[in-house]
């Protein structure tokens, strides 16, 4: 830091050195796996002063998202997504009743 004071046209000029305070990483935040549906997370600390992300070594993380876990499937979750999908298919095209009469389609 640089302070300057002007008086008399004599101008006096101090510097001091302010050390950095350093990381504060507080408690370590466990992985989250992704599923089909969402984005995994890997492991990491946060810093609560600069809120960068560090790895276990306290090394700098820039991506935190964790690509290389494979996805694991919820099929509840699949399930339930189908179902919002195809319902509201059905809504879109306000499909009521579907007749097959032979190679023709009839929508009512």
């Amino acid at each position: 830091r640089t302070y300057t004071a002007t008086y008399d046209n004599h101008t006096s000029t101090k510097e001091e050195t302010i050390d950095a305070l350093g990381h504060e990483y507080g408690s370590w935040i466990e992985i989250v796996n992704p599923t089909c549906l969402e984005a995994g997370v890997k492991g990491h600390y946060e810093c609560s002063r600069c809120h960068k992300h560090f790895d276990i070594d306290y090394n700098e993380i820039e991506d935190l998202r964790k690509s290389t876990l494979p996805i694991i499937r919820n099929e509840e979750k699949e399930i339930e997504a189908v179902k919002y999908i195809y319902s509201n298919i059905l809504k879109l095209f306000k499909v009521y009743d579907i007749l097959d009469l032979g190679n023709d389609l009839y929508v009512d």
